[in-house]
């Protein structure tokens, strides 16, 4: 009563109430008068009431009608002497506290147990000198990128660079030059790629003037050599040349041979580097290739040979056979008009023509 007292004390909420929720809370103030539940609590206890009634009067009318009981032997004494016995009368909370954490604990203690056993099977105890004792740890950056080692490393491989140097005396001539000594006409330096390729078109272009500059020293020598001089009777007095209206070839004498050897040196140059070009593909990543496409190739099959053609006559005899037994199959002949139209247009044309 004193709870009930403090907690209308606490909540002092109180709900209008219309005419039906009066009507119906004084019907049930009534009931409980003359005996029945008047409060919602009560009205609740007493239907668990009723209900546990009901399962109850269910199960002794099922317990009557079983009257087969089996022996089940000493199961009850197997069950005592069992080392789970203690877990029948477990709580559920005392079930998860074992799961959980109890059986874990026993585990780890077993485990720890067996190791010790294990352990004392080895009586062998190392004994450590002082220095060993007092030797601080080394780190751990040390021991990732041993330099030390490193530096053992490198002053091995030093020492034994020096003895081999020292068993090893003689030294051949790999074709190494001097610093002033001049370049060899074709020798390959790898370092420059157009290095040979100059060179070869610096040669031939010397080899032409110099062809050139022969030939015209033995044109010459045959004109001094030659002492005709035809006369017709008159002198023709030359025209002096103008040096305004003439070209600078006629000026400059040897001027139009280097313009010429110029263009065919510049020609040259055009078509070495259309070489590079189409070899090394300098041009790959600029170029336009949209518009192209792959074609492929015919495949090279069997179908084109004799056994092929032999294949082909196979088929086509074949499908003619499949044609003409279609045809036999086929009796029905229809009935249309343009037979006796036809034979008629070409009667009037026949008329026509007489």
């Amino acid at each position: 009563k004193s709870y009930d007292a403090a907690a209308r004390d606490e909540h002092t909420f109180a709900p209008k109430l219309n005419e039906n929720t009066k009507r119906l809370c004084e019907m049930m103030a009534e009931e409980g008068v003359r005996g029945g539940a008047g409060s919602f609590l009560e009205r609740q206890a007493d239907h668990a009431a009723k209900a546990d009634a009901a399962k109850r009067a269910i199960r002794e009318r099922l317990e009557k009608e079983c009257t087969f009981h089996p022996n089940t032997g000493n199961a009850d004494e197997v069950l005592l002497k069992s080392k789970h016995v203690v877990r029948l009368g477990e709580t559920p909370r005392e079930r998860i506290a074992r799961l959980a954490f109890l059986e874990k604990q026993t585990r780890e203690q077993r485990r720890l147990k067996a190791e010790e056993a294990f352990h004392k099977q080895f009586s062998f105890r190392p004994k450590l000198s002082n220095a060993a004792r007092t030797k601080a740890p080394t780190p751990l950056h040390e021991l990732v990128a041993n330099p030390r080692g490193a530096e053992i490393r490198a002053a091995a491989e030093a020492a034994a660079a020096e003895a081999f140097a020292a068993e090893h005396t003689f030294e051949p001539n790999v074709g190494a030059k001097h610093t002033d000594a001049a370049p060899r006409p074709f020798q390959v330096n790898y370092s420059n790629r157009d290095g040979i390729v100059n060179r070869i078109r610096e040669y031939r272009r010397e080899k032409e003037v110099v062809l050139q500059e022969a030939r015209n020293e033995k044109e010459f020598r045959e004109l001094e050599a030659c002492t005709f001089q035809p006369n017709a009777g008159r002198v023709r007095s030359k025209p002096k040349p103008s040096v305004i209206g003439s070209s600078v070839a006629e000026v400059v004498p040897g001027l139009g041979r280097h313009l010429e050897l110029r263009k065919r040196a510049k020609q040259m140059e055009e078509e070495a580097a259309a070489r590079r070009s189409k070899a090394f593909l300098e041009g790959a990543a600029t170029r336009d290739i949209r518009h192209r496409q792959t074609v492929p190739l015919s495949p090279k099959i069997s179908a084109l040979g004799s056994a092929g053609a032999k294949a082909e006559a196979r088929r086509r005899k074949l499908i003619a056979e499949k044609e003409t037994r279609e045809r036999e199959a086929c009796t029905f002949r229809p009935r249309t008009n343009e037979r006796p139209r036809k034979e008629l247009i070409e009667k009037l044309l026949a008329e026509d023509d007489y």
